[in-house]
């Protein structure tokens, strides 16, 4: 059949086969999963903040996700400020105003220690628990001021090479039936195995026991012994390495460093050999960087490096920066605090700057706000900087 095609539509289709020449040519409409896939992210890092989760400068709808810790068991607590989450999602745009945005579709919460604190250096801005140093500087967040002999749950960074932790969050707890321990082991007895400055005494080796394993630790609630526990059980860590194609929003310490385009971070391998370095100008094991990229070949391919801390730094850290969008719960107009439904959050807006004709008389529970701010010194409210209505 002889089908003849006018000069008007020929016109047509080759103006439309010019713009998908263009858009296949810029990247539009086709992720590096391949055509037709769903853009995937990942992420991990401490939450900042709310309305939907914050983590790692984007913002992630979690409407469709229910948070679980690490064993897959529902959080009873919920989400909340400085947790340390992986997040599993797609739709990462980069380009969207104030902040990123992408769609969570599994949230994972982790912590790093559940303890009594045993030791508590202001000076060197440190706690001991379980025998484990936990840095807190810069002020994690946490329910109240955390005191000598506090049983606490620790969300944060672990320093591998160094056996360290930067806390992200503490959480005061009671009535557990296990403490737990992430770390890894320095050295073996016949029957106990070194994590940190804790010795840990079995009557069988958990699986993947061997010097340098990093493990998660069950223990019996109260010590055999000064700095000695009991394990109840153990598993290896094994980490996420997100799939090809996947855009990553990466947080956390590096474990091991050869070079720029050899590094680990959170389990991840990681090339910033083309990364773009803010924050300073070399990398090494200790720093906590924060890394975004896409994986190709298994290893993450950065192409923006900020380094949070140097592995030498004094103490001398910035304040938290913390923003959350949720309804005021109740306000106590006399000291200028409100607290926030959102994680029943404590906000202190004294000094802060009420915008777009918002007026502190127009505070009331149920108003839907938006704060800015940065931690108190106590890492137990927010001192706000600014406050708007949210529409």
């Amino acid at each position: 059949m002889n089908v003849q095609i006018s000069s008007s539509l020929r016109r047509a289709l080759a103006v439309a086969l010019t713009s998908l020449g263009v858009l296949a040519a810029c990247g539009g409409g086709v992720s590096e999963q391949g055509t037709g896939d769903t853009p995937q992210v990942f992420a991990t890092g401490p939450i900042s903040g709310f309305g939907s989760v914050i983590v790692n400068g984007v913002r992630y709808d979690d409407s469709q996700a229910t948070p679980v810790d690490e064993d897959g068991v529902r959080l009873s607590s919920g989400l909340l400020l400085g947790m340390l989450v992986q997040i599993e999602g797609e739709n990462l745009d980069r380009n969207a105003t104030p902040l990123p945005t992408a769609k969570a579709k599994t949230i994972t919460v982790y912590s790093e220690l559940l303890g009594r604190v045993e030791a508590r250096d202001d000076v060197a801005g440190t706690l001991t628990i379980l025998g484990q140093t936990v840095s807190i500087v810069p002020t994690p967040a946490t329910d109240r001021p955390v005191a000598v002999g506090d049983l606490v749950e620790v969300y944060g960074l672990h320093d591998e090479a160094r056996q360290r932790y930067t806390a992200t969050r503490i959480q005061h707890r009671a009535g557990v039936s296990a403490l737990r321990l992430h770390g890894k082991v320095g050295s073996l007895g016949s029957d106990s195995f070194t994590v940190g400055g804790a010795t840990i005494r079995y009557s069988s080796p958990p699986d993947g026991l061997a010097v340098g394993a990093v493990l998660s630790l069950k223990l019996d609630t109260a010590p055999v012994a000064a700095g000695t526990w009991t394990l109840q059980s153990g598993k290896t860590i094994a980490p996420k390495v997100p799939a090809d194609g996947t855009e990553v929003e990466v947080e956390g310490v590096i474990a091991s460093y050869t070079s720029p385009s050899s590094m680990v971070v959170q389990g991840i391998p990681v090339d910033a050999s083309g990364a773009r370095l803010e924050g300073g100008t070399t990398l090494a094991a200790g720093m906590t960087i924060e890394a975004e990229g896409v994986m190709r070949g298994g290893v993450l391919r950065a192409s923006k490096v900020e380094i949070k801390k140097a592995d030498d730094d004094d103490g001398s850290q910035e304040p938290t920066e913390v923003e959350i969008t949720s309804t005021i719960s109740s306000v106590d107009s006399a000291n200028k605090t409100l607290v926030l439904s959102k994680g029943s959050q404590k906000v202190d807006y004294s000094a802060a700057r009420l915008r777009d004709g918002l007026q502190a008389s127009q505070l009331v529970s149920g108003l839907r706000i938006e704060v800015k701010g940065v931690l108190s010194d106590d890492g137990t409210t927010v001192l706000a900087s600014e406050i708007k209505r949210d529409d």
